[in-house]
């Protein structure tokens, strides 16, 4: 799965997401940025260093933290679609 949204200080930030492994890659304006650990990623943008920290995936709803700034990528699933996918 794949989220982007557009911030006026760093561009276009992507998110994809594998459904079935939970790996995920970030770029911010087209660069893709190094995976530090599970949950850091790190790079150098011009001549700033960006490192952005994920939490929360597709499910939960992601945000982002690019240097002390966050950012909601995706929201999180609503009450009900849980409750009408076990229903299923």
């Amino acid at each position: 799965m794949k989220a982007s949204i557009l911030t006026e200080k760093y561009g276009e930030i992507i998110l994809e997401e594998s459904f079935w492994t939970n790996s995920k890659k970030i770029s911010v304006n087209g660069v893709p940025l190094k995976k530090i650990n599970k949950k850091t990623y790190v790079d150098n943008i011009g001549q700033a260093q960006i490192t952005a920290v994920i939490s929360g995936g597709f499910i939960s709803g992601a945000v982002i933290d690019i240097n002390g700034e966050k950012f909601r990528l995706t929201e999180g699933a609503k009450w009900y679609d849980s409750v009408f996918t076990f229903m299923w």
